[in-house]
Formats: C-alpha cells, structure tokens, sequence
C-alpha cells in the first residue's frame, strides 16, 4: 500500500471516530443536519465507499470537540482540544459510558429509551448544561 493509500485509510479511521465520538445516538440524516452535510457524504464515508469529502472533514473539524490537528494529522491521542472547560466535559482519560458527576449517563438512557431525547449522550451533557445555564439567569 502507497503512503497516500496509508494516510488515506487513517484519516477515514479518524473521521470514523470522529462520527461515532460526536454522534453516537443518532442517525446519519440527523448527524448530516448536525454538521450541515448531506447524509450521502457520512453514509459514503462510513461505508467505505469513498474518502470523506473536504465539507465533511471541515465541518467536524469546526466542531469545538474535535481537534483539527488530530483530524487531519493524527497528531496527538485524543481528538478532544486541550481546553479545560471542554475538558470537564468531555472523554479525556474516560470511558465513552462514564458518567459525569453532574450527568450521570443513567438519566441520558432513561431520556433515551422514553424517547425523550434523540441526542447523543455528550450533545445531551451540553443541552442539560445549557439548560441549567439559562434556569439560573431567570
């Protein structure tokens, strides 16, 4: 296999990652929405049909969680950035299921299989959040 062939084949296993990371719980036309992307260019990608698209690899990237280097690159081992905030948040050192202290991943799946929530469990921390957000400026 060429280099290209090679680095090809690793920035799909990253974007991979990057789909699952960011939208676990849902489907591919309400992940395409989420990013602003067509369905096909996510169904294609995660298929193996093709190599993921300039949009599609530019609209994860722009997504706070993701670090473009680590996209891109492969730079670093985590695809989260170093920001502590985001850090609090998010699954560095973690687990996909641990919960966090103030989410707890139990409620996410109870809101899940109530069909409550469509959100994946890390959109679901960041809605809770902003809810909490909002309740206490009133």
């Amino acid at each position: 296999m060429s280099n290209k062939a090679d680095k090809n084949l690793a920035l799909v296993g990253r974007v991979r990652h990057a789909l699952e990371f960011l939208f676990s719980s849902v489907n591919q036309a309400d992940a395409g929405r989420r990013l602003g992307v067509a369905r096909a260019l996510i169904s294609r990608t995660l298929s193996g049909a093709r190599l993921p698209s300039k949009t599609l690899v530019k609209a994860l990237a722009n997504r706070p969680e993701i670090d473009e280097r680590w996209l891109l690159e492969g730079v670093g081992e985590s695809p989260l950035r170093n920001d502590p905030e985001i850090r609090r948040y998010s699954l560095v050192g973690r687990s996909h299921w641990d919960n966090y202290e103030d989410f707890p991943v139990s409620e996410w799946r109870l809101e899940a299989m109530e069909d409550n929530t469509r959100l994946g469990y890390l959109e679901w921390v960041d809605h809770q959040r902003e809810s909490a957000e909002e309740g206490k400026d009133e």
